[in-house]
């Protein structure tokens, strides 16, 4: 892993390089979502995301919304953000989070990890109330079979099972909307190469 002067400490504790926002704007570009300012910059780039995860902890101490995040391992344990692969090529990866309900509420919560529109576990279901661990989960994907960027996202969902929660995915009603998952549902990238 090569970690550059552009990849912020705290960034880097979490397995992102600096490639992260060339990946993003690549991203960005490949889907024709909206421009935004911050997009300009990489410093910008890493502010939004930083702001982003800080939000997360806040809302995690105050229980404020329905919340879950999910952080990627590879099989040694280390954090990574970034996993590349050859078309077709399948990935083992591990992934962890944590999760919990508006005010500690009793809903029924699930929470999938998704790559772009394709569903690639299931990470939670339970009741989490007011927090609790999702523990780490092995993972194996494959890869798709056109070279890009893809983003790993979580999708979280308040139904009463997972079976729901996967057939609303596949829907459309919680998975199409691509520009509104970087920052707040954003995990990691695979990155598919020749």
């Amino acid at each position: 892993m090569v970690l550059g002067p552009g990849c912020p400490e705290w960034a880097q504790i979490q397995g992102f390089t600096n490639e992260h926002p060339d990946l993003l704007r690549q991203y960005i570009a490949k889907h024709e979502l909206a421009d935004e300012d911050w997009l300009s910059s990489d410093e910008g780039i890493w502010k939004k995301l930083e702001t982003e995860l800080a939000r997360r902890e806040q809302h995690k101490r105050t229980l404020a919304g329905w919340q879950s995040s999910a952080y990627l391992f590879l099989p040694d344990g280390e954090a990574n953000s970034l996993l590349k692969a050859r078309p077709g090529e399948e990935i083992c990866i591990a992934a962890e989070g944590h999760m919990h309900n508006n005010n500690g509420d009793s809903c029924i919560h699930q929470v999938l990890l998704a790559m772009d529109t394709t569903i690639v576990a299931e990470l939670a279901n339970s009741v989490p109330g007011r927090g609790q661990k999702i523990p780490r989960k092995r993972i194996k994907l494959t890869a798709p079979k056109e070279p890009g960027p893809y983003m790993l996202w979580t999708n979280s969902q308040l139904q009463y099972s997972m079976r729901d929660a996967r057939s609303n995915f596949l829907n459309g009603t919680n998975g199409r909307n691509i520009s509104q998952r970087y920052p707040k549902e954003f995990v990691g990238w695979v990155v598919v190469e020749l």
